[in-house]
């Protein structure tokens, strides 16, 4: 996959000539952009957030024919994940929360885990 910005770049200069959004995420494909990289060039280059941009390209015309197994994917994923979760909840807009607590998990002795309280940032001990 490739994590350089020239996509993103793309996706600038074509949003200049006032390229439709479709349009963008056409160029995209054909310059050999993955899904998740123009998801990234509509994060980085357009200032999208990742929920419109990821519903934007997933549910275009030209990733249409991915649509299904996208959805099949993620719905494993989500499932997958909700059932090794400490809480799975249902928010008022329909998005579900998966809470999981790391730390209740044994990655071995590579993986050292340490619980930062609200309001404490990462490097303080």
């Amino acid at each position: 996959m490739d994590y350089s910005n020239k996509y993103v770049e793309l996706a600038k200069q074509l949003q200049e000539n006032n390229e439709s959004v479709e349009s963008i995420i056409r160029q995209l494909k054909q310059a050999g952009a993955s899904q998740a990289v123009t998801t990234k060039a509509f994060i980085f280059g357009l200032g999208y957030e990742l929920t419109e941009a990821d519903r934007l390209i997933v549910s275009s015309e030209v990733w249409a024919d991915n649509y299904d197994a996208v959805m099949m994917v993620r719905e494993m994923f989500f499932e997958t994940l909700a059932d090794g979760a400490d809480q799975v909840e249902e928010l008022e807009d329909g998005t579900v929360r998966i809470r999981v607590d790391l730390t209740k998990r044994n990655f071995g002795e590579d993986i050292q885990l340490r619980k930062i309280e609200p309001g404490q940032s990462e490097d303080e001990e």
